[in-house]
């Protein structure tokens, strides 16, 4: 549970991360931005999108990170390095599709 907890802190921070370098993006281009001006943030739904995708994004780094590691720190590193590379993997296949029917259809 206190893996859990760590890896949402951590998207937590990279989330504001990228949320600071977009606003200083959009302070910087506010001049060239056409939308910027007109666009009205009243909405709940992007601050509850944003805690949506961080949530789902530590509940997937779970396969990633945690499943491994724990194997490699119970002495199986062999298994732990091919539950890794065959996730990865996996994930990689599906990015690529996702992306190629993106973007090709």
């Amino acid at each position: 549970m206190a893996v859990i907890l760590i890896l949402v802190a951590l998207v937590l921070a990279a989330e504001l991360a990228n949320t600071s370098i977009e606003e200083l993006a959009n302070v910087v281009r506010k001049n060239n931005h056409n939308d910027y001006a007109t666009t009205k943030n009243n909405s709940v739904l992007a601050p509850l999108a944003v805690v949506s995708l961080c949530l789902l994004s530590a509940l997937i780094d779970y396969p990633f990170c945690c499943t491994p590691g724990q194997l490699y720190f119970d002495g199986k590193k062999k298994l732990a390095l091919n539950l890794f590379l065959q996730t990865i993997s996996v994930f990689a296949i599906f990015t690529a599709l996702a992306l190629i029917l993106f973007f090709f259809s």
